[in-house]
């Protein structure tokens, strides 16, 4: 494999696990030592008690369902791409689109993967006084960089 292809790899495998690590944590917004939320849960502290925190669930928005929807979509394409891109160098070695089509899943997905933390960013209706976006936000937007880059890597792979 050449460096380009050892590149998009990478960036692609990167791309899915700092998207996995960004949907699952709490900390999509921050309010200062009160509450903190991500996409499927909700925390809220109080002076000196332990945080209590609450499953989001069917009380989530039509906003905050596309978000997930977008999020979790961009994932499943960056696995698919490289899937496909990793048959393609060990298994299927003759069929030279698949690589080109990990590439297309893989920048496909990193936009997927940035239309979410987009629409997330500008929804009134997911804004709270006071609250900032946090590190699950952060980490899903250098998930869609790295993706498509991945995707750029790979499709201009040589072999």
């Amino acid at each position: 494999m050449d460096v380009f292809a050892i590149a998009g790899l990478v960036l692609s495998g990167l791309s899915a696990i700092l998207d996995i690590a960004g949907l699952a944590i709490p900390y999509w917004t921050y309010v200062k030592d009160v509450s903190n939320a991500g996409l499927w849960s909700a925390c809220f502290s109080s002076g000196e008690r332990p945080s209590v925190c609450a499953s989001i669930g069917t009380a989530a928005t039509g906003t905050l369902m596309a978000v997930r929807a977008m999020v979790v979509l961009g994932l499943l394409l960056m696995i698919g791409a490289v899937v496909c891109f990793l048959l393609q160098k060990f298994m299927m070695k003759d069929k030279v689109i698949l690589t080109k089509v990990a590439a297309g899943l893989a920048i496909l997905a990193g936009i997927f993967m940035l239309i979410g933390p987009v629409i997330y960013a500008t929804s009134k209706e997911l804004k709270v006084e006071g609250s900032s976006l946090h590190a699950g936000f952060a980490l899903c937007i250098v998930a869609a960089v790295l993706g498509i880059a991945g995707g750029v890597c790979m499709f201009i792979n040589k072999e």
